[in-house]
């Protein structure tokens, strides 16, 4: 029997794909920009007048966790500033960022560093 060398998903440290900008408005909440720059998005572009882009706006929490991602933390480092910063408002604090993290990962906002 092998047994599969698995890591604990709190102990990944998330690293943010530069080719996503983002910045933070006034309030201090994030919005990132994704690029379409394809060959399908081009056509969807130039056919049904799609825009080049899309904004997405990350509500309070959100733009708390987006902010602490900087290429050294890890998930449950991320996690326990979120629980110092949200209190009681955080919980259920690990599902809620294994959710969200798994979001970030899956619309490639995020990759996991090696």
């Amino acid at each position: 029997m092998t047994m599969k060398n698995k890591q604990n998903f709190l102990d990944l440290i998330p690293i943010k794909n530069p080719d996503f900008l983002w910045g933070e408005n006034q309030d201090g909440l994030v919005t990132v920009t994704m690029l379409h720059t394809g060959f399908f998005d081009r056509i969807a572009q130039d056919i049904f007048h799609k825009p080049p882009y899309s904004r997405i706006d990350l509500d309070i929490y959100g733009s708390f966790i987006w902010k602490q991602i900087d290429g050294d933390r890890s998930v449950h480092a991320i996690a326990m500033l979120f629980r110092d910063a949200f209190g009681e408002e955080a919980e259920p604090l690990f599902p809620r960022i294994v959710q969200f993290f798994g979001i970030l990962k899956t619309q490639r906002f995020i990759s996991w560093k090696k």
